[in-house]
């Protein structure tokens, strides 16, 4: 039996490698932080959910996001993310699972909340659990933006998500690992935008004398740091999935 240390190295060197191959997928996470902050900007809904430990993924990403994002002490004087993890009910996971099926606990969630341009991310490892497919089906019929992270070559989940970050490994533990490392990112620079926002909405209450009218939020400072950068909305971004899906079935 290998002893724990070498263990722990040789478990930490996968880690890395695996690490390293996110290389590949930077395109991809820059249009999943675009995605999140346009729902931000748009006061739309984001969805998260998972089974097992991407369940775990996913309220622990829901609370980075929702509470996170405000600081240690949540006092961040900006609106929050509206961001739900739909594992987070057990009454209610229990409900769907026991009356209608384990494969319609998150679909059914979301036949009831989801809006258009609001954002589903679902995580899973395999890419293939059928409750994960779907809800994903049930967040694009209603015109929301789809997201996964997944592994183990992408599944059915990765071509049938708007955006997918695909972990490259076949090794549950190393796919849940980079899952929790891209959740912990994705946080962290959502919150480092609502910080910039902050400061360039106490700049100009100085410049403007410290006047109480509320400055529209698009006109803030945003994306890479300069004045009258505008994230694209939901609607710019369905456009550039739609023209996505016209590319790549010849329509």
């Amino acid at each position: 039996m290998q002893n724990i240390e070498a263990f722990t190295w040789e478990y930490l060197d996968k880690l890395e490698k695996t690490a390293q191959a996110l290389h590949g997928e930077m395109q991809d996470l820059a249009a999943i932080a675009a995605v999140l902050w346009s729902a931000y900007e748009g006061k739309h809904t984001i969805y998260v959910f998972g089974n097992g430990g991407s369940a775990a993924t996913a309220a622990h990403f829901a609370t980075d996001v929702g509470k996170g994002t405000l600081g240690r002490r949540g006092d961040l004087p900006v609106k929050g993310f509206k961001v739900i993890a739909l594992g987070d009910n057990p009454a209610l996971v229990t409900a769907w699972a026991n009356d209608a099926g384990y494969d319609t606990v998150f679909a059914s969630q979301l036949a009831r909340l989801i809006e258009p341009e609001d954002v589903a991310i679902a995580i899973s490892a395999s890419g293939n659990s059928p409750n994960i497919l779907k809800a994903v089906a049930k967040a694009r019929q209603a015109g929301a933006i789809t997201v996964a992270l997944t592994g183990f070559g992408g599944g059915r989940l990765a071509s049938e998500c708007d955006y997918a970050i695909v972990v490259d490994s076949y090794d549950y533990e190393i796919v849940e690992d980079m899952h929790s490392c891209l959740a912990h990112i994705l946080a962290q620079h959502l919150r480092e935008r609502l910080f910039a926002l902050t400061r360039a909405f106490a700049a100009e209450q100085v410049i403007a004398g410290h006047s109480a009218t509320p400055i529209p939020i698009r006109t803030r400072v945003y994306g890479n740091g300069s004045a009258g950068h505008k994230s694209p909305t939901g609607a710019d971004l369905l456009k550039n999935r739609q023209s996505k899906l016209d590319r790549s079935t010849g329509g």
